[in-house]
């Protein structure tokens, strides 16, 4: 159980929220862009500030499939401008 099961569905209880810092270690899956604008950031309407750091440690078995830094950095580049 993570990020899934109890963390997104937490933040998406909290609505009202203006400023959200996010600092946690997911074993699962990794935590990309997509994922935090689907779970996080569309749930939270008047959010203004969003300070994150994650980190995901999941074992690769095929290193082709990891996300590009330009694919991931671009995501988040487009995250903060809106």
């Amino acid at each position: 159980m993570g990020y899934d099961v109890i963390l997104a569905p937490l933040i998406k209880r909290m609505t009202n929220l203006e400023e959200l810092s996010l600092c946690f270690v997911n074993e699962c899956q990794i935590v990309d862009g997509d994922n935090l604008e689907e779970n996080i950031i569309n749930h939270m309407s008047k959010l203004n500030k969003f300070t994150f750091n994650i980190g995901s440690l999941v074992r690769f078995v095929d290193e082709n499939n990891i996300p590009s830094i330009m694919k991931i950095l671009k995501k988040h580049l487009k995250i903060l401008i809106i």
